[in-house]
């Protein structure tokens, strides 16, 4: 097997802000027998994995936690890692190109973020769009209970995050996306 997923509280993050020297549990999906576990380069151990899955405690620090899955005889055959984010916070605008331009429709995801696009998901606020050059479907999130529905210009985050369906009427769309301190502009074609 050479592919590994880390996971922290059911979601793949390191960015805990505030949370630092509390108990993390941390689930690592490989279907390698042995699993290594590097927080900040210091060895939290080796454990076998049960039904493709090594789990581990250990306290919240910022850094790098690496998983390395090892073969039977405890050989390196793949590793992944999750770094945290830096203290600056900024709100990331991305078209998800893999669905986008499907009968006009543009899929736009915001996430809160540092410069080098790691998620904060502790990060909540509120968004309000402007849109031009389109129409806005729906803006949400991921969250199962969204009082506010899906059809307003207004989202709050869920894990860092909201998605916005536009359709596109102009060759360019345009979004004004607007937090409690701060503007945020971009385009798509």
């Amino acid at each position: 097997c050479i592919k590994i997923s880390i996971s922290i509280d059911c979601f793949k993050s390191w960015s805990f802000r505030g949370y630092e020297n509390k108990i993390a549990k941390i689930e690592i999906y490989s279907c390698a027998p042995y699993i290594e576990l590097f927080l900040n380069d210091k060895s939290l151990g080796i454990k076998k994995t049960k039904e493709n899955i090594a789990k581990f405690k250990t306290k919240y620090q910022s850094g790098i936690l690496k998983a390395v899955a090892l073969d039977s005889n405890k050989v390196e055959v793949a590793s992944s890692y999750l770094e945290s984010a830096a203290k600056k916070t900024i709100l990331t605008i991305e078209e998800e190109k893999n669905y986008s331009n499907y009968n006009n429709l543009k899929f736009i995801r915001f996430s809160f973020t540092d410069h080098n696009k790691i998620i904060k998901p502790l990060e909540k606020a509120d968004i309000e769009l402007e849109i031009s050059g389109g129409k806005l479907i729906a803006f949400g999130n991921g969250c199962p209970f969204n009082i506010d529905g899906y059809r307003k210009n207004k989202t709050f985050t869920y894990f860092g995050e909201a998605f916005a369906v536009i359709l596109k009427e102009d060759e360019i769309v345009t979004i004004k996306a607007t937090t409690s301190n701060k503007t945020y502009t971009s385009s798509f074609k």
